[in-house]
């Protein structure tokens, strides 16, 4: 596991920063070890590295959903050798009622809980990270 801060913390691109009642779209970029766009495969893994095309999600009330209007959720974090242990990998399922928490600060960071810098994991699937 790789302490870098990816995704959700210092690299996160807000566009259109005026709230509306439908939410915020916005697009997620990585920073650190593994640079640039994040997206989602098919399980609705999100996902930064080789192949990943940029996912378009959506802020409302503290919750993030993807475009195809899945609940975006921190999945259970099983590997606690890291310190400070990973929260676990932000998922977009069907039916899934998203985790509140997130924040989008004037600068364009996302937060969740306060908590602004994110792990990056290799998936050992072509290069990609969680």
């Amino acid at each position: 596991m790789k302490s870098a801060a990816i995704a959700l913390g210092l690299g996160a691109v807000v566009n259109g920063l005026a709230i509306r009642n439908d939410g915020c779209q916005f697009h997620i970029t990585a920073g650190g070890d593994v640079v640039g766009c994040v997206g989602e495969i098919s399980s609705g893994q999100v996902r930064a590295g080789n192949g990943v095309q940029s996912s378009t999600f959506t802020f409302n009330g503290g919750k993030i959903t993807d475009d195809k209007g899945r609940g975006c959720w921190w999945t259970p974090c099983t590997d606690f050798a890291a310190s400070p242990a990973p929260t676990g990998v932000l998922q977009c399922d069907e039916g899934q009622v998203p985790d509140g928490g997130f924040t989008i600060g004037c600068d364009g960071t996302v937060s969740w809980n306060g908590q602004t810098t994110f792990f990056e994991c290799a998936t050992g699937e072509q290069g990609q990270w969680n």
